[in-house]
């Protein structure tokens, strides 16, 4: 039922989600979300030549979080305003595991060389669009910070 929801390209019924049988599926579909999310961002890395553009880059890769984004951010929300001991213990468990994730994509290297080759025309020679090479320059900038 979660699922269905996080892969809408529309809102998310937030009713949905807030319901307790979800918030036990949570729990469980977290895990596998970001295992999703690292299985994408690392197929990012092995992108050569003519792939490395915007949108299989920087699109790709703030689209391979978004149902995890989704998912934990309501968690969250949802128990800053109705904490119980369910979303305290979700919370608990897997914050730990997304930081390391964050962690490792915004402190990669590898991940910060391509998005370079992209800002330099990567593989395509493609020139960015001023909206595309601002969202690149953002997302470097707090690379390096």
């Amino acid at each position: 039922m979660i699922e269905s929801q996080l892969s809408r390209n529309d809102m998310v019924d937030y009713h949905v989600l807030a319901q307790p049988h979800s918030l036990k599926e949570a729990e469980v579909l977290l895990p596998k979300l970001l295992a999703k999310a690292r299985r994408s961002f690392d197929s990012l890395l092995k992108l050569k030549g003519g792939e490395m553009n915007f949108k299989n880059v920087v699109e790709a890769y703030l689209g391979c979080t978004r149902e995890l984004a989704v998912l934990y951010g309501f968690i969250e929300s949802f128990n800053g305003t109705n904490s119980n001991p369910v979303t305290r213990e979700i919370i608990e468990k897997f914050q730990p595991k997304l930081v390391a994730f964050y962690n490792y994509t915004t402190l990669n290297p590898a991940f910060y060389g391509l998005l370079k080759k992209v800002r330099n025309g990567g593989g395509s020679g493609t020139k960015l669009t001023p909206l595309q090479r601002r969202s690149l320059e953002l997302l470097m900038r707090d690379m390096e910070v």
